[in-house]
């Protein structure tokens, strides 16, 4: 077996595959988690009458990081100061 054809393979496939862009693939992870506690209601794996209270602790959570992040690049990039 021939190990270089692995190489040309893989060179190959990752310039045929599209990158999915950064916000697409965070939008992608955030509807994931949101989905969590329909789909955890769904597998009758969350108590009754908890589905709200779920939603709602994934979405306080999800906008923790999302300042966060928010926050962090700020320091990272500082902005021009207002004339």
């Amino acid at each position: 077996e021939d190990e270089r054809s692995l190489g040309a393979l893989f060179r190959f496939t990752k310039e045929q595959i599209q990158d999915i862009p950064y916000q697409a693939a965070i939008d992608s992870l955030m509807r994931c988690f949101i989905y969590i506690p329909k789909i955890l209601e769904e597998a009758s794996l969350l108590k009754k009458g908890c589905l709200v209270k779920a939603e709602q602790i994934i979405n306080d959570l999800l906008g923790s990081w999302f300042n966060g992040i928010c926050n962090f690049l700020k320091q990272v990039i500082p902005l021009p100061l207002a004339r």
